[in-house]
């Protein structure tokens, strides 16, 4: 079978996969199959999309992330700002590497044990976060006014209940 361009949407890929997949092999959920393509390519837009409002920023996505950590918790360890942020822990260090080497951010030894680091903002990153997330947010934004506040909220508690594996 042959298509046309105009005839290949996403939401046309998914319904033709959902009923290909199931007739091809009756062992695979469909509903997972949906859910998880449609999360994973609305994911990848909306990231995307709010992503280029950093273009113009000192920070790479994963260095926005992080300063957004210590901008809410302040002084924290890496490995909290490992956790918090869900990225790998040398995801973490080289980004911190660059925000510190950008001045970005500080680090020093934890006090109870020498072997660990916490890290802050310096003002120089307080301040360029804060411009920073102001672009950020513009994007952001844009995206919610798409969705009442209900369906926010519903959406929310929906991607809690994912990713709380």
């Amino acid at each position: 079978m042959s298509y046309q361009d105009s005839e290949l949407t996403y939401g046309a890929f998914v319904q033709h996969a959902v009923q290909t997949v199931s007739e091809k092999n009756a062992q695979i959920n469909i509903e997972a199959l949906r859910m998880v393509l449609t999360l994973s390519r609305s994911s990848n837009l909306v990231s995307g999309y709010v992503r280029q409002a950093l273009d113009e920023t000192p920070f790479s996505a994963a260095g926005y992330r992080i300063c957004l950590i210590l901008y809410v918790y302040g002084k924290i360890s890496m490995t909290k700002v490992t956790e918090l942020s869900g990225m790998t822990r040398a995801a973490v260090s080289s980004a911190c590497r660059t925000l510190a080497a950008d001045k970005m951010i500080a680090s020093e030894p934890c006090s109870n044990d020498t072997r660990r680091k916490n890290v802050s903002l310096t003002s120089q990153g307080y301040d360029a976060f804060q411009q920073a997330q102001r672009s950020y947010n513009s994007r952001e934004q844009v995206i919610a006014r798409r969705l009442s506040s209900e369906d926010i909220d519903q959406l929310c508690y929906l991607l809690y209940k994912i990713a709380d594996l």
